[in-house]
């Protein structure tokens, strides 16, 4: 999984799918997801992802009135800013967790707002603008190299690794309040993790889906792994399906057992060809 944009629909059987799937977890067919991403302002070129000129990508409440209406760019229905789904089309129109294994260069817009996560394993480049604002928080592991101009608001941060190199050629706003960090953030239990976990170890679908809806993190890493570890370790055959179908991430390992190791044992074909 490298980079989950919105929720789909598998054109084989419809069920819900990340935008990065390139098999279905539940009927196993095979899917195309270059032409969406593409639409959604994303192209992928060898090792990054980049934010087009003329597109912008929103996570979390970007939007200063969260009542304010707009268009669902499904069905064209009206609904708005601070509906995670189209209540007509159900599609999922909020995103609060995007994770990008890859390199990352905004020529576009990058708005990361209240509730909202954006996370890069490598660099970042932007040319563009970016925002954080509302507590909004983007952790880069690689270097940043700031071309536009990115705008912290108050309790919004952007966390670096530490060693990592920031080069500024443009403008890095911090006047509203914002943080700029360097080094490990502490992990500290998450109350809403730890009960999805609770739920995905009982085989509790309903309040899985409950506590995602919510705003859990489907890549917490508790004592006992992450939800789609702990589902993949006690044979949670359809709670796993579900985790990968909306974007759990399969490189995770614990104690020399990997995801995929551990979906090789139980032998799912569909689990197998949705992490291959």
């Amino acid at each position: 999984m490298e980079v989950i944009i919105y929720i789909l629909k598998c054109n084989g059987c419809a069920a819900p799918l990340g935008s990065s799937l390139k098999h279905c977890p539940y009927c196993g067919s095979k899917q195309d997801m270059a032409a969406t991403l593409d639409k959604s302002g994303i192209s992928k070129d060898g090792q990054t992802f980049s934010i087009k000129g003329n597109k912008k990508l929103n996570i979390g409440h970007t939007g200063q009135d969260v009542k304010a209406t707009r268009i669902c760019p499904y069905c064209t229905a009206s609904t708005t800013w601070q509906d995670e789904y189209c209540l007509y089309c159900k599609n999922k129109l909020l995103v609060k967790t995007v994770h990008i294994k890859r390199n990352l260069s905004i020529d576009g817009e990058l708005n990361v707002g209240k509730g909202g996560s954006l996370e890069v394993n490598k660099d970042l480049n932007i040319k563009g603008k970016a925002k954080l604002s509302g507590g909004g928080n983007l952790r880069v592991g690689g270097d940043v190299n700031l071309q536009g101009k990115i705008h912290i608001t108050k309790n919004s941060i952007l966390h670096m690794k530490k060693g990592a190199t920031l080069k500024i050629r443009g403008f890095l706003d911090l006047r509203g309040g914002g943080s700029l960090i360097f080094g490990q953030p502490k992990k500290d239990k998450d109350p809403q993790g730890e009960k999805l976990i609770l739920a995905v170890a009982d085989n509790n679908m309903e309040q899985v889906k409950i506590h995602i809806k919510e705003g859990s993190n489907i890549n917490y890493e508790s004592q006992r792994g992450t939800p789609l570890y702990v589902a993949l370790n006690k044979k949670k055959i359809d709670i796993a399906r579900y985790l990968i179908s909306i974007g759990a991430d399969p490189s995770y390992h614990r104690n020399g057992k990997s995801i995929r190791k551990m979906a090789r044992k139980i032998n799912d074909p569909h689990i197998l060809a949705a992490l291959e």
